[in-house]
């Protein structure tokens, strides 16, 4: 005759109190802070779906670049090789220009000895040469 849920204090109940708003008395104003409340809340509750949102967009944008990445990406990265290329290039050209730079010193230092010794052997001559008349 009776169930087993009979004797429990919600057995012949047929009310849902979930769905029950309390009831405010407004005559205080506390009403319009309540609103005030409820519109900061609903504002805040948008600000985080849209912050999930933008995270999944951006997740699924960054999935996207890793498998084809866009045009403009990738021509951003060919400037950047291009220039690292310009770089290298015009380091190989000091490094050239030094080393001849520093062989044409060489060589000019070599002539200014080999005539600084021929002038030395013509001042030996010479003065053989008068030693000799004297």
């Amino acid at each position: 005759m009776f169930g087993l849920g009979s004797f429990s204090s919600q057995a012949f109940c047929s009310i849902d109190y979930t769905s029950i708003q309390p009831t405010i008395d407004t005559h205080d104003g506390g009403g319009i802070k309540r609103k005030g409340f409820e519109k900061k809340l609903a504002e805040a509750r948008l600000k985080l779906i849209e912050a999930k949102k933008e995270q999944r967009l951006a997740r699924r944008q960054a999935i996207t670049d890793l498998v084809s990445p866009t045009p403009k990406k990738i021509l951003k990265k060919i400037i950047e090789a291009t220039k690292e290329i310009k770089e290298i290039e015009q380091e190989q050209r000091e490094y050239v220009n030094t080393y001849y730079l520093e062989a044409e010193l060489a060589r000019i230092q070599a002539h200014y000895e080999i005539m600084r010794i021929m002038r030395i052997q013509a001042q030996d001559e010479e003065d053989a040469i008068l030693a000799l008349l004297l």
